[in-house]
């Protein structure tokens, strides 16, 4: 049976930010410039969509690798929505 490093998607399982993830990680050029792009033009970048789509497999095994490249220091924040003090919002 074939391991995980010879798959391409991790499953339900996001990739990471490390050197195994990123060299894994292929076939969203177009998407990763883009969002480079945007965070270099205007530092903040908010990435909203439905679950599982790969928001936080792009950013972590691709955008981030690129941006450190640039001089930059990427923080993942995810909220959690089901926190208290965000219910009442």
């Amino acid at each position: 049976m074939p391991t995980t490093e010879q798959y391409r998607y991790p499953g339900p399982n996001e990739f990471e930010d490390t050197p195994a993830s990123n060299a894994l990680f292929s076939g969203r050029d177009a998407e990763m410039a883009g969002i480079t792009q945007q965070i270099i033009a205007s530092r903040l970048l908010v990435l909203y969509g439905n679950s599982g789509l790969g928001k936080s497999s792009i950013l972590k095994a691709a955008v981030f690798p690129k941006l450190r490249e640039q001089g930059f220091f990427p923080i993942h924040l995810r909220i959690d929505s089901s926190a208290p003090a965000l219910r009442a919002i």
